[in-house]
C-alpha cells in the first residue's frame, strides 16, 4: 500500500501542490500551474519545480473533462466527472479503467476496477489549506491518481 499526502501551497505563485509520502514532510513531487484560464487549465506533475514533467493534466474550466498527457504531449488518459449529487468520476489511463465514487460532500472517494475491487481511496483531511490523503494498492500508477486528486480539489473545493 502506497500512501501520499497532497497539500495545497497557498503563497507560492509557481506552485499549486506538494506531494509527499504519508509520514514524511519532504516533498517528492510538485504540481505546478502552467496555465489557469477561463477555458483551459493546464497543471503538470513534476519531480521538482524545475524538474522533469511526469504527467500533465489539461482540463476545461469546470474540471469536468480532463486529459492526461505525457511530457511529450501525447494523450495517455482521461478523467470524466459525472454531474450528479453522488460525486463520481471515471479514470481511463493506458487502457485501464477505474471508477471513483464519493459522498454528497466529496470528502472521501473510493476507486474501483471493473471487478468492483477497491484499489484506491482519496480522502480530504481537515486543514486550513486543501489537504488530501491518497492510499493506493501497490502496482497502481501513482501519477494519474495524484492528478485525479488535484482535479477533485479544483472541481469541488475551489
Amino acid at each position: 500500500m502506497q500512501r501520499f499526502i497532497i497539500c495545497q501551497k497557498i503563497l507560492d505563485p509557481r506552485l499549486d501542490y506538494e506531494v509527499s509520502l504519508f509520514n514524511d514532510k519532504k516533498p517528492l513531487y510538485v504540481v505546478q500551474r502552467d496555465s489557469l484560464g477561463i477555458s483551459t487549465n493546464i497543471l503538470s506533475l513534476r519531480e521538482t519545480i524545475e524538474g522533469s514533467i511526469l504527467l500533465i493534466l489539461k482540463s476545461n474550466f469546470m474540471f469536468k473533462d480532463c486529459l492526461l498527457l505525457k511530457a511529450t504531449g501525447g494523450e495517455c488518459g482521461r478523467i470524466h466527472f459525472e454531474g450528479s449529487l453522488q460525486k463520481q468520476f471515471q479514470l481511463n489511463f493506458e487502457g485501464e479503467e477505474y471508477h471513483g465514487q464519493g459522498g454528497l460532500w466529496a470528502w472521501r472517494f473510493e476507486g474501483f476496477n471493473a471487478k468492483k475491487e477497491v484499489l484506491f481511496v482519496i480522502q480530504r483531511r481537515p486543514s486550513f489549506k486543501l489537504r488530501f490523503e491518497l492510499n493506493l494498492k501497490d502496482g497502481l500508477p501513482f501519477a494519474p491518481l495524484i492528478l485525479t486528486t488535484i482535479a477533485i480539489s479544483h472541481r469541488y473545493y475551489k
